[in-house]
């Protein structure tokens, strides 16, 4: 499983959305938007896992995040 995270600007405003998708099967699991980001992006990801049947693998892109 991926998830990734877009920034969007609407009225002036930023709203970030998380999708999670299956890299096997390129299937979206599951789609959440917020204009707020630490809480809700640890709330989406935590909904998604329990959803899951076994152990997915979680892919975190650390360029991004360090920010190279």
């Amino acid at each position: 499983m991926a998830v990734d995270e877009s920034k969007l600007k609407e009225d002036g405003r930023q709203l970030f959305i998380w999708s999670a998708i299956d890299v096997d099967t390129k299937e979206i699991l599951a789609v959440y938007a917020s204009y707020q980001r630490s809480l809700n992006a640890y709330l989406f990801m935590r909904k998604v896992l329990l959803r899951c049947v076994g152990k997915p693998l979680i892919l975190v892109d650390w360029d991004a995040i360090l920010g190279f």
